[in-house]
């Protein structure tokens, strides 16, 4: 055991990253289904679901979210974004130099910062695997907070890449914007990952969840069409079959805070 004082270990955790097969499950109702439960949102999956905390790894996120337009151009903008991250009751970062930099302006005390490293080690106090995928980041420390027993649903965890028909060898393009890529419209939330294929066309995810293979953790993969293949993949349906009856309420919360705080950077 990790856990020196007595605390809520979750039986069952779910990921909620933003891949656009999460719409399927929007569809046949998720939010109800995985209400009150040990859910985790990645990202901008929080404006969508309740859930006990939220992870990030991104400065740019942290700091009022970072559109795009057409041409590949950047600009800071969406200050009601940062308002409504600001309020949210948890939010669980890492320290790439970028959230560093951030960190010193910005920082709000719904926040916690924990150290990061760019190899795997199942134990946290030397920093949480990985510092630039918030996907892995958040099995990293699900797999902790379980104390290394237990049931993870990872969802929209897509690995969304362009089909090889249209991709062409001799130009490199980071974003193809005939690519739905997220289960949320442009429209209603933009930023620099819509139609982002770049990354997932030359990296094997396998290279980073190769590392998940605990004998006492069933990791599933809700998506059956999803291109990270290290985990059994299933069905919405499936997974309303597989989840427990537990609940939990804000005191997990306040104890996931305090557990955190002593890997806190300050």
């Amino acid at each position: 055991m990790f856990f020196k004082k007595k605390m809520t270990i979750p039986k069952q955790i779910i990921l909620i990253g933003g891949g656009a097969s999460i719409s399927e499950g929007l569809s046949l109702g998720l939010k109800d289904k995985i209400r009150d439960k040990f859910v985790i949102t990645l990202n901008f999956s929080f404006k969508h679901f309740d859930s006990i905390f939220t992870m990030f790894v991104d400065h740019d996120f942290y700091n009022g979210n970072i559109v795009k337009d057409s041409k590949d151009n950047f600009t800071i903008q969406d200050k009601e974004f940062f308002d409504l991250l600001r309020k949210q009751r948890l939010l669980v970062g890492t320290n790439t130099l970028s959230v560093i930099e951030g960190m010193k302006r910005t920082k709000s005390d719904n926040t916690i910062f924990l150290k990061s490293r760019d190899t795997y080690d199942r134990d946290i106090k030397d920093g949480l695997y990985k510092e630039t995928l918030v996907g892995v980041a958040a099995l990293t420390l699900s797999q902790y907070l379980m104390n290394f027993s237990g049931e993870i649903f990872i969802l929209g965890y897509d690995w969304t890449v362009q089909v090889k028909e249209k991709l062409d060898p001799k130009n490199y393009v980071t974003h193809h914007y005939d690519v739905n890529t997220h289960y949320y419209s442009d429209e209603e939330t933009n930023h620099r990952g819509q139609h982002f294929t770049g990354y997932y066309q030359v990296h094997d995810p396998n290279n980073f969840f190769k590392h998940y293979n605990e004998p006492n953790i069933k990791i599933y993969n809700v998506s059956l069409n999803s291109n990270i293949s290290n985990f059994e993949k299933i069905s919405y349906e499936r997974m309303f079959e597989l989840l427990d009856k537990e609940t939990y309420n804000k005191e997990v919360r306040n104890e996931i805070r305090d557990l955190l705080t002593k890997y806190e950077i300050k």
